[in-house]
């Protein structure tokens, strides 16, 4: 059997930032086991070719989170026991357009069954990828000590998560860390994702604007959110370098990024890229007002504005994280990536990888 100390398994890991995350853990040598799900093995050998890995540095076990014991047979948890130096759990449903239910089972009872395996399977150190979705909406600075203060769990991904986390809190046997990032994006050199999340709900919008004069500027949406994204090899190389620090368990970190943007500014970055005109921030529509408020509240505006957001695309629940301006201290990060340069480059330094990888590989025509 291999030895422990070379042995990581991971939850997620065919999954976007978990591509990434195995692609840094293989680089330092580590045997990584991939928990996989019957009928997906497809996924982990486009994964091996991708990353030109071994079937012995990148090999599977069978299972799945949302089962006990995480489905893994009891051949292979007899095996393994005593032999995993860490444990990734990364894998999550984050969609918000899923039913709560399916939600609850995936995030809350499979982050609850991968902790019992962890701990069945005498695991190191457990890893645990959380979101800054489990502040709520909180009103002010959410520090990565805090957990009870969150405040208006505005869907069903915030409470899963949320909840999914306090199962780890409540952990005393088994050493911990938790990772909480922010939106993640795509990655800052390639601008790769694997799906239209977040900003790019607006891109389709953006690239017809683009059609107008440039030098046109136009009424913006004004909001008190502040969209806090961080390019997923940030995430991905953050986690790796922290997991890799002594001393550092039972802490929670912040994986975000310094600066907040409005939505004007946002979109602002990306309609630059686009060749398109600019929103104004003076000239605006005020999400905050009462007026606003008022409006919306009445059916057939509701009605009006539901179907415009379903011909373009955006779920309400992304539009409502407009509203979204909570603040996030990443003291324990900073002081864990303090002498290395991970970083969060600025978006502007990379917003065109972004917009030509989405522009190339996920917009439908039209």
């Amino acid at each position: 059997m291999t030895s422990k100390q070379n042995t990581i398994l991971v939850t997620g890991g065919t999954g976007f930032l978990g591509r990434f995350l195995v692609e840094r853990l293989l680089q330092r040598g580590a045997r990584i086991l991939l928990l996989v799900r019957p009928g997906s093995e497809g996924k982990l050998e486009a994964l091996r070719q991708k990353l030109s890995a071994s079937n012995e540095q990148l090999s599977m076990v069978a299972g799945d989170i949302a089962e006990p014991g995480m489905g893994m047979s009891d051949l292979d948890r007899e095996q393994l026991s005593g032999q995993i130096s860490a444990f990734f759990h990364v894998a999550a449903l984050y969609d918000l357009k899923a039913p709560a239910a399916q939600q609850q089972r995936m995030n809350v009872e499979g982050t609850a069954n991968a902790l019992a395996c962890a701990k069945q399977l005498k695991v190191g150190c457990f890893h645990y990828v959380s979101s800054t979705a489990v502040s709520g909406m909180y009103s002010g600075c959410f520090t990565e000590n805090m957990y009870p203060e969150a405040e208006n769990l505005a869907n069903a991904y915030f409470q899963t998560k949320h909840d999914a986390e306090g199962i780890v809190r409540a952990e005393r046997s088994l050493p911990w860390r938790i990772y909480r990032p922010s939106g993640i994006v795509g990655h800052s050199q390639t601008g790769e994702i694997d799906k239209i999340d977040g900003p790019y709900y607006s891109f389709a919008v953006i690239r017809k604007l683009s059609a107008l004069p440039a030098v046109l500027t136009l009424p913006g949406v004004k909001g008190k959110g502040a969209l806090n994204l961080v390019p997923v090899d940030f995430v991905a190389n953050a986690i790796d370098h922290i997991a890799h620090q002594p001393a550092l368990d039972g802490q929670c970190f912040h994986l975000t990024n310094s600066r907040g943007y409005s939505p004007v500014q946002i979109t602002n970055v990306f309609a630059k890229v686009a060749g398109g005109p600019q929103l104004s921030e003076k000239v605006a529509i005020n999400t905050d007002s009462q007026l606003f408020t008022r409006l919306l509240s009445l059916r057939p505006v509701a009605a009006a504005g539901r179907a415009v957001l379903a011909k373009v695309g955006i779920p309400e629940d992304a539009l409502r994280m407009m509203q979204w301006d909570t603040v996030y201290d990443a003291t324990n990060t900073q002081a864990a990536l303090r002498g290395t340069d991970i970083a969060v480059p600025p978006l502007e330094s990379y917003a065109d990888r972004l917009w030509n990888y989405w522009d190339t590989h996920l917009r439908t025509a039209g």
